[in-house]
């Protein structure tokens, strides 16, 4: 008969998270800063990545309100299966902002397992599966990167995911972003494949790396 995961507690885990350097739960007070923050870093992330007219759409106030909703709405949820978090500087001012759920089924009829090989975008092999857990957003100001503020979020995202069972977690980056693909693999990502992405009707590919949660959390006490 298999176990099921225990999960931790979760005032436990809320305590620990508090611990960790500058990392909570994000709140509905935070939801204008999180929308400057947002569109700051995208724009100087992706400006010569993806289309202008992405970079053009978003504003602070528009963003702003996205992140109010999501916000109420994770609020207003019991044993929600999706978290968000942010990063804070000495100020207490709003930094970094990371989301991340468990899996859900593919829609569409995509295959949950569609990651090609990791050895060559052209050369599509049958990947490892999937993980069960996976951080779908994560953004740092570019004034407040390299300050461990992008790792903290992650183990955040992952403490969470792990008090719900989840064994491993992913990421998806744009395979064109290098800075962030070299942060996720000095952090221990392994890449696992490739993955289309689509965002407001424009395909892009993605690169997919993965963790072993146990291990990823490991790396806490020794930073």
């Amino acid at each position: 008969m298999t176990e099921t995961p225990r999960r931790p507690d979760r005032e436990a885990v809320r305590v620990d998270l508090v611990k960790t350097a500058c990392v909570r739960p994000g709140r509905i007070e935070d939801a204008a800063r999180m929308g400057a923050v947002f569109v700051e870093t995208y724009r100087a992330a992706h400006r010569g990545q993806v289309p202008d007219d992405l970079i053009e759409c978003r504003t602070p106030e528009q963003s702003a309100r996205g992140w109010e909703r999501a916000l109420r709405e994770l609020a207003a949820t019991t044993d929600p299966d999706w978290c968000i978090y942010v990063a804070q500087d000495e100020r207490e001012q709003v930094v970094g902002i990371a989301v991340g759920r468990l899996a859900r089924p593919p829609h569409d009829g995509a295959d949950a397992n569609d990651v090609r090989d990791g050895r060559s975008p052209d050369h599509p092999t049958t990947p490892d599966p999937l993980g069960d857990g996976e951080v779908n957003l994560l953004y740092v100001q570019p004034a407040h990167q390299g300050r461990g503020h992008g790792r903290h979020l992650v183990h955040a995202v992952a403490r969470f995911l792990a008090a719900r069972g989840v064994q491993r977690l992913v990421i998806g980056v744009l395979a064109i972003n290098a800075p962030a693909r070299g942060f996720y693999e000095r952090i221990g990502g392994r890449l696992i494949g490739y993955r289309p992405y689509e965002e407001d009707g424009h395909v892009m590919e993605e690169a997919v790396y993965a963790w072993d949660l146990d291990r990823l959390l490991d790396t806490v006490s020794v930073q």
